[in-house]
């Protein structure tokens, strides 16, 4: 259920519905839920926390 997933602040990759919201909430795509929670686990604010984080430029 989407409401329990909210409460335990995990993100749930095997719910669709989960999955749309987190993206909405985060501001980002379902794919990079998918990726921050493949670097740093399905912990909500581990992966803010892994969102925020400064990217370095790429070569060009």
């Amino acid at each position: 259920m989407i409401h329990q997933t909210f409460e335990s602040g995990r993100i749930d990759r095997s719910e669709p519905d989960a999955m749309r919201a987190w993206a909405c909430i985060l501001g980002i795509s379902q794919s990079e839920i998918l990726i921050a929670v493949a670097a740093v686990g399905e912990h909500a604010d581990a992966v803010r926390t892994y969102l925020a984080r400064s990217w370095p430029k790429p070569l060009a």
